[in-house]
């Protein structure tokens, strides 16, 4: 089994990391970056990532076309697109669950 990837960890050997290691360690983060854009991106699902303020920090592609969101989308409040979703009573529900967790 392979193991997690703890960013915590990362950060603290990069102090340690001379120039050509930590342009190595940036290629690496990269092609995991896209690697996972790939999978992110071949999702039939439709998936949105919002920030505490409802903002929109990322959406694959079938999210895009599903919603109709505009190519400026990032950063816009998710709620302006999909209006009739009580996104308060979400949260609500999302801390309760974080909570009894």
């Amino acid at each position: 089994m392979k193991k997690n990837f703890n960013f915590e960890s990362l950060v603290s050997k990069i102090d340690n990391l001379d120039s050509k290691n930590i342009r190595s360690l940036l290629l690496k983060l990269v092609k995991k970056k896209n690697f996972l854009e790939n999978i992110f991106n071949k999702k039939k699902e439709g998936i949105v990532v919002v920030d505490l303020n409802l903002n929109i920090v990322y959406a694959n592609d079938s999210a895009i076309d599903l919603i109709g969101l505009p190519d400026d989308f990032i950063e816009h409040k998710i709620s302006k697109f999909l209006r009739s979703i009580d996104w308060r009573e979400i949260f609500q529900q999302d801390k309760k669950m974080v909570h009894n967790f």
